[in-house]
């Protein structure tokens, strides 16, 4: 069976309804190819926010017109844990001042916006396979344009993107901070890898996609983050045992094995010190524990506030509640343990074994050659993405939940030709 025989169309709509839902496809697009330029923002709100508040808006119109709700299949744990969890996260708020109460109510919604309303988003308007290669392929294109703006502050000037600055000789790209940068290419690598290495390309496309995958891994590694790397070659080795490209695994593992000598070259040369590398299991200069070091501070300071009242939690704030250390819990199971209590950290298990079940009805439905090969990427992002999330505040990230988001997409669209041929040939 060809690509084209899975890549079922969405029924014919009326006129409006159906430009309606053509708009919000395209402002979704827009805002996955936004979603890594974190830089780009007014009054707190980046611009992937806007787009994609649009998109939602557009949508709720479309389903107006058209009279019905769209079926949203394997969303329904994620509309209940993402539910627990706001819950969870408003009764450990109720101890707090009015004003932290109020912080901590939006973060506790906004979550279940981000989770339960943004998934089903997704589904609507990419209602099929080819309408979600689009989505991965913004969302490629944004995470190199990231890649390139690290590449100029490290090859022209620091402070050459505005409103940022690359940090002790460490890429930030569009994102702000280098962390960001790592963890955003690092979750987007496996995906930019499937589309470069497509069947059916044009030679345009070739390039395109071979451009941009170029530009991830070399963000990836300007932006010196341990976290980062570490979570993309978990991503790419999960992508190419379900795809079965041991071949090309080979050839991979070769070059990273050239790049990591070569870094380890230029690191005993700089005349800057990339301090990530460095600090990461030693002390810096001036004697601070190194990364590796605040990390484990974090789980220390958590553990012992949820050892006390593992109940409830201490309230939860959109960037995550510092702990004594002065630091946000760098893992968000014991974070949400910490914030929400024990029903919000098992509410968050919950999407993610959630994530990780649905990522596993639509490996069993793409037969497809072309079709396994994005889908094995998105679940090797949804790796990437569960690996630096358990060594970072990244609860409220959206470029890591877009890879849980398309998952979700792609087994609606492959359900939707498996339910729609099985009916024809049992007719």
């Amino acid at each position: 069976m060809g690509a084209e025989a899975i890549r079922p169309q969405p029924a014919v709509l009326a006129g409006g309804t159906q430009w309606l839902l053509l708009a919000a496809r395209t402002l979704y697009c827009l805002g996955c190819l936004t979603l890594p330029l974190l830089v780009v923002r007014a009054s707190g709100i980046t611009a992937s926010d806007a787009l994609f508040a649009m998109a939602l808006l557009m949508a709720a119109a479309a389903v107006v017109g058209r009279g019905q709700l769209p079926k949203l299949h394997g969303l329904g744990v994620i509309v209940v844990a993402g539910a627990g969890y706001t819950v969870a996260a408003l009764l450990s708020s109720l101890t707090l001042p009015a004003d932290a109460l109020i912080g901590s109510a939006f973060a506790a919604v906004k979550f279940f916006y981000l989770t339960a309303v943004w998934f089903a988003l997704g589904i609507f308007v990419l209602p099929s396979f080819t309408h979600t290669v689009s989505a991965v392929s913004f969302w490629t294109l944004g995470c190199a344009l990231s890649g390139l703006g690290g590449l100029a502050q490290t090859v022209i000037d620091p402070t050459v993107i505005p409103l940022t600055e690359s940090i002790v000789g460490r890429a930030v790209g569009f994102t702000g901070h280098p962390n960001d940068l790592g963890a955003s290419l690092g979750i987007a690598l496996a995906p930019a890898l499937a589309l470069a290495t497509g069947t059916a390309l044009s030679r345009f496309r070739r390039l395109l996609t071979g451009a941009c995958l170029t530009l991830v891994v070399t963000g990836l590694i300007l932006s010196a983050s341990a976290s980062g790397i570490i979570s993309a070659v978990a991503a790419v080795a999960t992508w190419i045992v379900l795809t079965g490209r041991t071949r090309l695994g080979l050839i991979l593992a070769g070059i990273g094995a050239a790049v990591l000598v070569a870094v380890g070259v230029l690191l005993e040369t700089a005349s800057v010190e990339l301090s990530a590398v460095a600090d990461l299991y030693a002390l810096s200069e001036g004697g601070k524990g190194g990364t590796f070091a605040e990390r484990i501070d974090t789980f220390v300071a958590a553990w012992e506030e949820i050892s006390a009242q593992p109940l409830l939690g201490v309230g939860t704030v959109a960037g995550g509640r510092l702990t004594r250390v002065g630091l946000a819990t760098h893992n968000v199971l014991l974070g949400a343990w910490f914030e929400t209590g024990v029903l919000g950290m098992l509410s968050l298990l919950l999407i993610l074994l959630a994530a990780f079940w649905i990522s596993r009805r639509a490996l069993q439905l793409a037969v497809d050659r072309e079709v396994r090969n994005l889908v094995a990427a998105l679940v090797g992002a949804e790796v990437a993405f569960s690996i630096y999330s358990m060594t970072a505040p990244g609860l409220y990230q959206r470029y890591g939940w877009i890879s849980v988001a398309l998952i979700f997409a792609m087994y609606n669209s492959l359900r939707l030709h498996y339910v729609t041929h099985s009916r024809w040939n049992n007719a």
